[in-house]
């Protein structure tokens, strides 16, 4: 299992972090963005002072970009690189996708599905480009159309591979993941319970005729190191309150519905309703010790490492830490392999 970091929305990693990662051993860090700092200047700037150390999206949102200005962006990031980008992807929500970049958030997987396979024609430079989908078409000649759309085909080589990565915490996610990209990035994933997260990207990967070697599992959890665990929860908390009560509607949260999957459906359910009536410290006090040990590291380091081994067990091939504190990550820098 190889060690990465993430910093999380807005937590833009300086040049020191990314060459303190990189020297420790990290095998990647990965950007992410919500309505604030977008995914990708997080990366090239810090990163360009990077030799070895892979740098991923985790992710960049699909209503904010055509695929084809993807399929540009991770070209130039993989060439300027030297072929250390990993493309992750992932359709954000509804809150984000309608009330920040004002798209239709209808058919989310679907409209996945085409996006991935419009970057992939794009970043192949095969033939020029062109999609008859439902929800991409190019050429466009649909209404308000010119008419003088012409199918081109990307003018920059790419010179390396770049892998795509798309987030998926539900079933049918996973299934999709296994089914049409290189790997997938999870959140809040209990590793004891890794067996239904398999079963469902082994299905996607038996229907797109994958194997196990060309698909990459990412998984995401916050690492807290105190030699007081019950700090460290209490340090996690609010964050955790947030993810449930802010990231989504009453009506849609897809961390919600994870939680649930993992067998708190009812504290989920509690969480989000007192973080959206405005009882914050409630909403987070109503958080159990046993729901964030499940998902999240931490206590000592000894704690850390022992309980990291779960998920090297459970086949995760990547294990991303969310954290941006630099004593942290090196004290548990070891605790890959």
């Amino acid at each position: 299992m190889k060690l990465a970091a993430t910093s999380g929305p807005n937590g833009t990693p300086s040049v020191e972090l990314l060459l303190a990662l990189e020297q420790a051993g990290y095998h990647s860090y990965w950007s992410a963005e919500d309505w604030g700092a977008d995914a990708v200047s997080q990366l090239a700037w810090p990163g360009s002072h990077t030799s070895t150390l892979v740098l991923g999206t985790s992710i960049m949102q699909l209503p904010g970009r055509s695929p084809a200005l993807t399929a540009m962006t991770a070209a130039t990031m993989a060439n300027l690189s030297g072929g250390r980008f990993i493309l992750g992807l992932g359709p954000s929500g509804p809150q984000v996708s309608e009330g920040w970049h004002g798209v239709a958030y209808a058919q989310p997987l679907a409209r996945l599905r085409e996006y991935v396979g419009v970057v992939r024609q794009a970043l192949d430079r095969t033939d020029a480009l062109s999609a008859e989908g439902r929800h991409y078409q190019i050429p466009y000649f649909g209404p308000g159309a010119s008419g003088l759309g012409k199918a081109l085909r990307m003018n920059q080589e790419v010179r390396h591979n770049v892998p795509i990565f798309v987030s998926a915490m539900g079933p049918k996610a996973l299934e999709l993941a296994g089914e049409i990209a290189d790997g997938a990035i999870a959140t809040l994933v209990d590793p004891d319970q890794m067996s239904v997260t398999w079963s469902a990207i082994d299905v996607g990967r038996g229907r797109g005729g994958r194997t196990s070697n060309d698909f990459t599992l990412v998984v995401h959890a916050a690492c807290v190191v105190d030699d007081d665990v019950a700090a460290c929860f209490e340090r996690l908390r609010p964050g955790f309150a947030r993810t449930l009560g802010g990231y989504g509607a009453a009506s849609r949260n897809f961390y919600v519905d994870q939680v649930t999957r993992l067998g708190f459906g009812s504290v989920a359910a509690r969480v989000q309703e007192l973080y959206l009536a405005g009882r914050r410290a409630e909403a987070a006090a109503a958080i159990p010790d046993e729901l964030i040990d499940a998902v999240q590291l931490v206590g000592p380091v000894q704690r850390i490492r022992d309980r990291a081994r779960r998920y090297a067990d459970a086949g995760v091939d990547v294990l991303m830490l969310g954290t941006n504190d630099l004593r942290v990550l090196r004290a548990v820098a070891d605790i890959g392999g």
